[in-house]
């Protein structure tokens, strides 16, 4: 576009590209901000899990990684673009491992479990 017959300058599109690039960012987390899809400091165990979430679980899988096996629950989306549901990860105990707020493109936080399609055995998934 043009401004007494010149085009915009460079610093122009750098600052728009920009404000575009934080618009998208705060719309990929608008989800989180109305979803508590971050777990709560004091989440120790699978049954915590269950009480803070309750009617949240959308669906339960097993995963397995080096001869373990852990627990998959899965819970609203937490991303505007997100490809697939956060995801809580337990082990055999029952004791809360990790997590994940886009289980479709992100590995989860502390342990870099790769719970995307085909990872994850889904047992039970919740009706809609």
């Amino acid at each position: 576009m043009k401004t007494n017959g010149q085009p915009k300058s460079i610093p122009f599109r750098i600052v728009r590209g920009i404000f575009l690039l934080l618009g998208f960012m705060f719309l990929d987390h608008l989800p989180s901000m109305w979803n508590d899809i971050s777990p709560p400091p004091d989440l120790a165990t699978i049954d915590d899990f269950r009480k803070w979430k309750a009617d949240g679980i959308r669906a339960e899988g097993s995963y397995e990684n080096a001869g373990k096996t852990y627990t998959v629950l899965f819970g609203e989306t937490g991303a505007f673009l997100a490809s697939g549901p956060a995801a809580y990860v337990f082990d055999s105990s029952g004791s809360f491992v990790d997590w994940t707020r886009d289980v479709g493109d992100a590995y989860t936080e502390k342990h870099g479990f790769d719970l995307t399609s085909g990872n994850v055995k889904i047992k039970k998934t919740k009706e809609p």
